[in-house]
């Protein structure tokens, strides 16, 4: 049996995915930028960066308890 947490889970992720897709649409292969797009949750600013070292992407929503991440 899957619980509320499990879903809510699963659905963060499916936002943070979005986000990611949409920023490797917009960047392709840069490395070494930073911008913000449209966060896919909640249609503020999405701030993301984008490692030049090894490509990894961190991002943060501009409105509190909303999107955030590191890989």
């Amino acid at each position: 049996m899957v619980d509320d947490n499990d879903d809510e889970m699963k659905k963060q992720f499916g936002f943070i995915r979005g986000a990611l897709n949409n920023i490797r649409n917009k960047e392709g292969d840069r490395t070494g930028v930073a911008g913000d797009i449209t966060c896919p949750k909640c249609q503020g600013r999405l701030h993301y960066t984008i490692a030049s070292t090894n490509g990894h992407i961190w991002g943060r929503c501009e409105k509190p308890n909303c999107l955030q991440w590191m890989q």
